[in-house]
């Protein structure tokens, strides 16, 4: 997962052009003053062991999206001076959906859910927050097998 995270993080800053994203413990950690910032937090991971020491994962990461501006309604729409959130939803997609240079055991890589964007203000300042959970399925060596630590 370490791997994946950090190819993940790489890919982002790179094809979006920012520096604001970060790995974080929790997906409701809010960075100060770094707009648009993206949030990409572990999941779960299902494992298959196989043969030869060989297993198929299927692991789940998290991506939100935060999104700040001074008029609500420029958060979701857009306008001059801000970016939407789903124009910025649309970007991750176009970066992560189906790449498969994420790691050298990854077969495939989807986005499985979109939560709805959230609203959430603090004095004058409005967010919007949009939760992507990407999907990795590999295929290879059993972790840590024939590895010394």
């Amino acid at each position: 997962m370490i791997d994946i995270l950090k190819n993940m993080k790489a890919i982002l800053i790179s094809g979006l052009k920012t520096n604001n994203v970060f790995v974080v413990p929790d997906i409701n950690i809010v960075p100060v003053n770094t707009f648009p910032c993206y949030l990409l937090k572990d999941g779960d991971i299902l494992n298959n062991f196989g043969m030869a020491a060989t297993a198929d994962s299927i692991m789940s990461v998290d991506i939100a999206i935060l999104q700040t501006s001074k008029k609500a309604e420029s958060i979701i729409m857009g306008d001059a001076s801000t970016q939407s959130i789903l124009a910025l939803t649309k970007q991750v997609h176009v970066l992560l959906d189906r790449r498969l240079d994420i790691d050298t055991r990854v077969f495939a890589c989807h986005c499985e859910k979109e939560k709805q964007s959230e609203y959430f203000s603090s004095g004058s300042v409005h967010f919007q927050r949009k939760i992507l959970t990407y999907i990795i399925n590999t295929h290879g060596a059993r972790p840590c097998v024939g590895r010394q630590l």
